[in-house]
């Protein structure tokens, strides 16, 4: 939802921020997109995702970061792989937070 969100919405948002997340709607998003007018291009995005999940695919998640660079343009993204994680939970929000360090979302 965030990704969906980040790449649609009409306002400047100060970052998006996606855990073991894909793109909703990936058959009509850049309609969506172009309603935005690119307010969010040059947004910061972060994707994490685990190597190991059964639920969300890791290669959906590769295929939605690579979706939003080339094809919507947000160019100021970063996905991160976590090797054996099988989910990423609301705790690890504090530790990649930390692991973000001088990098701003805002």
């Amino acid at each position: 939802m965030a990704l969906f969100t980040g790449a649609t919405i009409q306002t400047k948002l100060g970052g998006v921020f996606g855990l073991s997340s894909y793109l909703l709607m990936h058959n009509k998003i850049k309609e969506f997109a172009a309603e935005a007018n690119g307010v969010n291009k040059d947004t910061p995005f972060f994707m994490g995702h685990g190597d190991s999940d059964p639920l969300i695919k890791h290669d959906w998640g590769v295929q939605t970061a690579e979706a939003l660079k080339s094809e919507l343009g947000h160019t100021n993204l970063e996905f991160k792989t976590y090797r054996y994680a099988k989910v990423l939970l609301s705790l690890d929000v504090v530790s990649l937070t930390q692991a973000q360090g001088s990098r701003s979302f805002g």
